[in-house]
């Protein structure tokens, strides 16, 4: 009983801030005011997210939500906070770095009651990719920039950024393709950049955005645009591909006048049938993207001999080089001459590199410059390269019969694994057969009596079918 009068009074003070906070309430109510959320009230979809908030307030001016802050806990253990219009996400506990689906109505939505608000998405930079779920950011109508970097994410959920219709720009750095409705609806998006691995745009990509000016697809890798990726997209006129011709399904694209297609001159011919299908989509060349096609590296009796198919808009090309290293490894590319384009043999242009040294190894690409910007076409690793391998002609030591045939001996030669063998009786040179590995000498059986032979030989590689030497002419003969 001690205490008795200090516990009746600490009821009574509770009892009175009950009533109190009941009164307010419903004046609040009657006076068609808004009273303050409850913690309790706040907790959204509980089974997806817990999370703790204050109060979002509408601005006069621009009609936007502006939330002071709020935050949850998704249930797969990823932790968000909205502060100042920034999302940002951490990892609590053992939490996977992933971002739930969501339903296509966005009822779901962890963050929906603060849709207007988001103006920023702060993905976190570390070794531990986040992974974006379906419809997760659906209707983010304050968001205006999506950066997505392979460092920060590693998927991107179908529909995740659907009717943001505040997004001006999107830069695509991540190596996984665009799921069908991923930005449809972004009506403000005038740019879309993407400088990865991306094989495939989906249904409805970019449906309806009808801001969008500039595509640039930077990448060899795309195989397939989908149904209706682009239509209603009223203000593309620039389309930027580095790839062969993908599959493209069905109204992919609106049949405008304005729209240019800008593909590698190597692909050019393959474009047609976008033509056929799209009679008004006019074809232009993307230089950056175009390269060269190489047909051969081949070694003759007077050096390397490089050829490649001419491509249109070219006035000259630059022949570069680098040197094998071991295991077709190259080493140091240099520029070693150039030509104009009106050195062709047939539809191909070619060079002869004298400059080799027997036994090397080396790569070859070329560079095309434009006639009439002076721009360098792709070449290298980022074009087309052939790798050849140069080594001495060898000599026959000895030709002679025996009794099986006729005997031939050679010396080795450095960097060979092989040894080819010709014989003629007349101007054209045939073939006895292939010698591998170390050995030095071959019994022919084929000669006939009564005749005279000239031989030849050249010398293999295991990397590469046809020999990687000259020849002598003859090499050696002998009357049978």
């Amino acid at each position: 009983m001690k205490y008795r009068w200090q516990t009746l009074l600490l009821i009574g003070i509770l009892t009175g801030i009950f009533l109190t906070g009941n009164v307010s309430a419903l004046a609040a109510e009657s006076s068609g005011e808004g009273g303050t959320e409850s913690i309790e009230e706040d907790i959204i979809q509980a089974d997806e997210t817990e999370s703790d908030e204050e109060d979002s307030v509408q601005s006069e001016e621009t009609g936007s939500y502006e939330a002071a802050s709020a935050s949850g806990r998704l249930k797969t253990g990823l932790e968000w906070t909205l502060k100042n219009g920034t999302l940002s996400f951490s990892a609590g506990g053992d939490g996977k770095w992933v971002i739930p689906d969501c339903k296509a109505d966005g009822s779901d939505i962890p963050w929906k009651k603060y849709l207007k608000s988001i103006k920023l998405i702060d993905f976190p930079m570390n070794s531990r990719e986040v992974s974006i779920g379906s419809y997760a950011f659906k209707g983010c109508t304050a968001l205006k920039e999506v950066w997505l970097d392979d460092e920060n994410v590693d998927y991107v959920g179908q529909g995740a950024f659907q009717n943001c219709t505040a997004i001006k720009a999107v830069v695509w750095e991540i190596g996984v393709n665009i799921e069908p409705d991923t930005f449809s609806g972004c009506s403000s998006l005038d740019t879309f950049t993407s400088d990865e691995y991306l094989t495939a745009i989906g249904d409805r990509a970019f449906k309806g955005c009808k801001a969008l000016k500039t595509l640039d697809i930077n990448t060899y890798d795309l195989c397939s645009i989908g149904q209706e990726a682009f239509s209603g997209c009223k203000a593309l006129k620039d389309f930027y591909l580095e790839c062969a011709i993908p599959e493209i399904g069905k109204k992919a694209f609106d049949n405008r006048e304005s729209l240019t297609v800008y593909v590698p001159s190597q692909y050019i011919t393959d474009y047609a049938q976008l033509k056929k299908d799209y009679s008004q989509i006019k074809l232009g060349t993307n230089w950056e993207a175009s390269f060269p096609l190489m047909k051969e590296c081949q070694t003759t009796n007077t050096g390397i001999r490089v050829r490649w198919e001419a491509i249109s808009g070219a006035s000259s090309y630059v022949i570069c080089r680098a040197a094998d290293n071991g295991e077709a490894e190259m080493s140091g590319w240099e520029e070693i001459d150039s030509i104009d384009s009106d050195s062709k043999t047939g539809t191909a242009l070619e060079y002869i590199d004298t400059n080799v040294e027997d036994g090397s190894s080396y790569w070859y690409s070329v560079q095309a410059v434009n006639e009439d910007t002076g721009l360098l076409s792709a070449w290298g690793v980022s074009g087309d390269m052939e790798w050849a391998v140069n080594c001495a002609a060898p000599e026959l030591t000895s030709v002679k019969a025996v009794d099986q045939g006729i005997k031939l001996t050679w010396n080795k030669v450095k960097g060979a694994d092989g040894y080819r063998l010709y014989y003629r009786t007349g101007d054209t040179w045939l073939l006895i057969g292939d010698v591998r590995g170390s050995k030095d000498s071959y019994v022919w059986n084929g000669a006939e009596k009564g005749h005279h032979y000239e031989f030849t030989i050249r010398c293999l590689s295991d990397y590469l079918a046809a020999p990687v030497s000259g020849f002598k002419s003859p090499a050696g003969e002998l009357s049978y």
